[in-house]
């Protein structure tokens, strides 16, 4: 025998009407959020605000390209700043066009 059930239409109603407000409201929150932070993050790169740990990573970049020193000293292989590396191998490039 099959059982008829009774669907209550009004809490079915009630229970779609506030999933939909409350999808709407977190959607509005998100994007409020967003661009909060989208602007805080505009003003911090517009008043030249630095991030100290780029600056000091980029500042040991720049001292490890434009130094001599070892990359493997087992292996006898050294590294020069990049300026001379440039000249050399600008160098040997045009003796290879002159031969």
């Amino acid at each position: 025998m099959v059982e008829k059930q009774n669907i209550n239409a009004r809490v079915l109603v009630t229970v779609g009407m506030v999933s939909i407000i409350l999808l709407v409201v977190i959607f509005l929150g998100v994007e409020a959020w967003f661009r909060s932070e989208f602007h805080n993050e505009l003003q911090a790169k517009m008043a030249g605000d630095v991030h100290w740990d780029l600056a000091s990573l980029r500042l040991d970049q720049q001292e490890r390209i434009n130094r001599y020193g070892w990359a493997d000293p087992q292996a006898q292989t050294v590294t020069i700043p990049i300026d001379r590396a440039i000249e050399l191998t600008a160098e040997r490039q045009s003796q290879r066009v002159e031969q």
